[in-house]
């Protein structure tokens, strides 16, 4: 609890923080910390799920691909396996 920022402790609460422990600079860094602690609130059972919205037929199909596919339509295709192997052999040659 040194570190801890925003006077913080180290004990165990069974609520979403306001800010991150740590002082983390990047935006997207804090959000993916408070992200992580509701994430393990909903696991130790801390915190209920999130109620289930209906879904659109689109959004069922968006939700059923795989993380993988998802990310390889965000990367693009540099980032494809066989890319990344060529890259890396080039690099040990």
């Amino acid at each position: 609890s040194t570190y801890f920022q925003g006077n913080a402790n180290a004990f165990y609460v069974r609520r979403p923080l306001k800010q991150p422990l740590l002082n983390l600079k990047n935006p997207a860094d804090q959000q993916a910390a408070l992200t992580v602690w509701i994430t393990i609130l909903r696991f130790m059972g801390d915190m209920p799920e999130p109620k289930e919205v209906p879904m659109t037929p689109a959004e069922q199909k968006e939700a059923a691909t795989s993380v993988m596919s998802k990310m390889y339509k965000t990367l693009g295709r540099r980032f494809s396996k066989k890319n990344m192997l060529d890259e890396e052999e080039g690099k040990t040659a």
